[in-house]
C-alpha cells in the first residue's frame, strides 16, 4: 500500500527528473533516467558521455575519467571534481498498459558504476573496421546492430535494452538474446561490422565460463588478430577470409563472391564447404602474379597446417562466434596500414584490393 502523500511525492520527483531531457535517454522501449545524490549535473554529464556517447567531450577526458575511477581516485570532468564515493542512481522504465514498469534500478557509488562501464568497454574492445572513429561503442549502436535497418521498425527486441543495461551496470553475463540476434543479423546481411564483432567478443568472454574450450576462447577474444591461436573455429574463420581475399584479387569487382554464396554454410558446416572453396582457390591463385601467388599460398598453407586432417562436420553457435571473430580479425588485418619494412617482393599492395 502507498499513501496519498508518498504517491504524490514520487510522481512529482519522477516528472522533475524526466523533464530534464539532457539526462533522460530512450533505448528501445526503455526510458533511462539517472542522477547523483549531490544533485550535481557533472555526474550525469559524465555518465551520459561514457555510456551513450558525447559529441562535445574529448575522448582523452573520458579515458582519463575511467582510469582515475578505476584507481579509486577523484577525477576532474568539465571543470568539476568528481568523488567516486558519491551515490548514483539509474532507473529504467518501460510502458505497461496505462502504467509504468520498472525494468531496472541501480543504486551504487559513482566509482563502481564507472568501473563496471570500463569493464564492459574492455570486454567489447576490438579493432576498428574504419567505418567510424568512435573510441567506445555506445550502447545505442550495439542495440541498433541487433535489428534490421531495412525494415520499417528498426527497434531492437523490447526487453533487450533493459537486459543489456542491467548486464553492463552489474558486470554480469550478457543476455543470450543479444548474441542470438547478432548471429541472425550476420547470417541475413552476410557481413560483420565492428559492433557485431564486439558483441560476439564480449559474449564469449563473459558467458563461456563453463565451456570446455574456455582457455582457447580467451585466446581468440583479443583486440586484434591472434596469429598464434590454433583453435579450429577461429582458424577456419581466418582461412575463409584469406580465400575471399584471393578471389577478390583474382576476380576484382565480382557482384557475388564466396562470402555471399558460402559464408553462412562455411560457418555452420565446414566439412561440406571448405573442400570446394580450397579447390576454387587453386584456380584463383593461378591467375595471380608469381609474387602474390607465392605469398598467399604460404598464408593458406600455414592455416591448413593448424587444422585437423578432417574438417569438422558442424560448428555449434558458440563455435560459430569464434569463426566470425577469426574472419573479422583476419579481414581487418588485411586492410591495416603496412610498415615499409614489412613489404617485399612477395607482398601485394592491400590498398588496391579494398573490396569491403
Amino acid at each position: 500500500p502507498v499513501g496519498a502523500y508518498a504517491s504524490f511525492a514520487y510522481t512529482c520527483a519522477l516528472n522533475h527528473l524526466l523533464a530534464d531531457r539532457a539526462h533522460t535517454k530512450v533505448i528501445g522501449n526503455t526510458t533511462v533516467v539517472y542522477w547523483s545524490e549531490t544533485g550535481s549535473a557533472a555526474y550525469q554529464d559524465a555518465f551520459s558521455s561514457l555510456l551513450f556517447g558525447g559529441e562535445d567531450t574529448p575522448d582523452d577526458a573520458l579515458d582519463g575519467l575511467m582510469r582515475s575511477f578505476c584507481r579509486g581516485d577523484y577525477a576532474d570532468y568539465d571543470g568539476m571534481t568528481l568523488d567516486p564515493d558519491t551515490t548514483f542512481y539509474i532507473l529504467g522504465l518501460s510502458p505497461n498498459a496505462s502504467r509504468l514498469s520498472v525494468r531496472f534500478f541501480c543504486h551504487d557509488t559513482f566509482g563502481d558504476v564507472i568501473r563496471n562501464l570500463e569493464q564492459h568497454y574492455r570486454d567489447i574492445s576490438i579493432v576498428s573496421d574504419g567505418r567510424n572513429k568512435l573510441p567506445f561503442i555506445p550502447l545505442w549502436l550495439l542495440l541498433r546492430e541487433t535489428a534490421s535497418q531495412k525494415s520499417s521498425d528498426k527497434s531492437p527486441i523490447p526487453t533487450l535494452a533493459g537486459d543489456m543495461f542491467d548486464a553492463i551496470m552489474n558486470g554480469t553475463r550478457y543476455p543470450e538474446t543479444m548474441y542470438q540476434q547478432v548471429m541472425l543479423r550476420i547470417r541475413a546481411e552476410r557481413g560483420i561490422s565492428r559492433a557485431k564483432a564486439a558483441m560476439i567478443k564480449g559474449y564469449l568472454l563473459r558467458n563461456t565460463e563453463n565451456s570446455k574450450d574456455r582457455d582457447v576462447i580467451k585466446e581468440v577474444c583479443t583486440l586484434s588478430l591472434n596469429p598464434d591461436s590454433n583453435y579450429t573455429p577461429y582458424v577456419l574463420g581466418r582461412l575463409f577470409s584469406l580465400l575471399e581475399t584471393v578471389q577478390d584479387m583474382a576476380q576484382p569487382g565480382l557482384n557475388s563472391g564466396i562470402r555471399d554464396k558460402f559464408g553462412n554454410s562455411a560457418c555452420a558446416t565446414p566439412a561440406a564447404v571448405f573442400p570446394l572453396l580450397l579447390s576454387k582457390s587453386t584456380y584463383h591463385l593461378r591467375k595471380l602474379k608469381e609474387g602474390p601467388r607465392v605469398y598467399w599460398s604460404k598464408q593458406i598453407g600455414d592455416l591448413m597446417d593448424r587444422l585437423p586432417e578432417v574438417f569438422p562436420a558442424t560448428l555449434n553457435l558458440q563455435e560459430q562466434g569464434s569463426f566470425r571473430l577469426g574472419y573479422y580479425h583476419q579481414t581487418q588485418k588485411r586492410y591495416e596500414k603496412r610498415k615499409p619494412a614489412d613489404t617485399d617482393e612477395n607482398t601485394t599492395d592491400m590498398e588496391d584490393n579494398k573490396n569491403v
